[in-house]
């Protein structure tokens, strides 16, 4: 569960969105190398293959990209200067000089150093934290990991240490460490006022942690109590929920409960449509996950074919027609046609 950016303006924090991409190209283009240079080895793969899909979707979102990495820089440069007197000031202007520019490694390496010398545990753990962000922003998850793990085990109460740590120990397939630091966020939120919506979001990370390793049954009831807490607090269909009625759908579709899993689709697509429009790439998601669900579970061909056709439109206009995004609608529109037996179409 997130909030959605406001789709206006670009990036003011000296870098414009065709420097972003520039930038994430370069990234995509180490991770492919890597990929390489990785053969035979499954697990570095695995991890490889998340961080190129990770790149890939902020490339297709380069509006929020551009958005998510200027508040990484501004944030970067105001734990700077939170940091001072910790280290030498003309490390510190240079690091935030080197920010204005889009280069975070030299702020990286401060947070670090700041680590093994800072005055005080909420400043070293700041700086564990800061750098753990740095390091994701890099796709170096297993630095992020290490940086997070030490912000969460220095202030243990502090939930933004403990979310970091639960969900990237969850991209490092690292479940218990995740179950650990998020039942611990979750005792937090609870003894908060009820009916909270951070309360909603603790409940939320602990199902998606859940499902992620396939344990439906405990996933299911979280995400429920998650829904239940953020409607009374908030009302329904609004676009922080729409993540967890998707995999609260998909839990369905797993049970066999399709017409459930049908309704809580259409209610992200009445939802996605009113706030972001009929043309965002939200809405492509969305509707393949309804045409996946009409063909390979109900043979609702005829209903499926349209909804892979929109997405294929949406994806075109909005990104070009070849676009790696276009892959996977494309991949299970040629297994409808297959399961139709319409195989030149194939």
């Amino acid at each position: 569960m997130k909030k959605y950016d406001d789709p206006s303006s670009g990036c003011d924090f000296a870098l414009s969105e065709e420097q972003i991409k520039q930038l994430l190209e370069e990234q995509h283009e180490t991770i492919k190398k890597e990929m390489r240079a990785a053969t035979g080895n499954e697990k570095k793969l695995k991890l490889l293959e998340h961080n190129y899909n990770v790149i890939i979707q902020k490339i297709a979102y380069l509006q929020r990209s551009c958005k998510e990495k200027e508040e990484l820089l501004k944030k970067t440069s105001e734990d700077l200067e939170r940091i001072r007197g910790n280290m030498p000031d003309n490390q510190l202007i240079e690091a935030d000089e080197k920010l204005k520019k889009g280069i975070i490694e030299t702020a990286e390496h401060v947070f670090d150093a700041v680590i093994s010398r800072g005055d005080s545990t909420s400043t070293i753990a700041l700086a564990a934290f800061r750098s753990g962000t740095l390091a994701e922003d890099r796709v170096d998850y297993e630095k992020a990991l290490r940086q997070y793990k030490k912000a969460a085990v220095l202030e243990e109460e502090n939930p933004k240490y403990l979310v970091a740590a639960g969900r990237m120990a969850c991209i490092l397939a690292e479940y218990q460490m995740a179950q650990d630091w998020f039942e611990k966020l979750l005792k937090i939120r609870k003894a908060e006022k009820e009916g909270n919506t951070n309360l909603a979001f603790a409940f939320n990370n602990l199902a998606c942690l859940y499902h992620t390793q396939g344990c439906y049954k405990e996933a299911e009831p979280l995400y429920k109590r998650c829904l239940s807490i953020f409607e009374q607090s908030q009302g329904k269909d609004q676009p922080e929920i729409a993540s967890t009625l998707t995999n609260l759908a998909k839990i369905y579709v797993h049970k066999g409960h399709y017409k459930k899993a049908e309704q809580l689709y259409q209610q992200v697509l009445s939802i996605y449509t009113k706030f972001l429009g009929e043309d965002h790439l939200k809405i492509v998601s969305v509707l393949n996950n309804l045409a996946t669900l009409f063909y390979r579970h109900q043979r609702r061909y005829d209903e499926a074919e349209p909804l892979f056709k929109r997405c294929l439109e949406i994806t075109e206009n909005a990104l070009g027609g070849h676009h790696p995004c276009i892959l996977t609608t494309l991949h299970r529109l040629m297994w409808l046609y297959y399961f139709q037996g319409r195989y030149k179409k194939n």
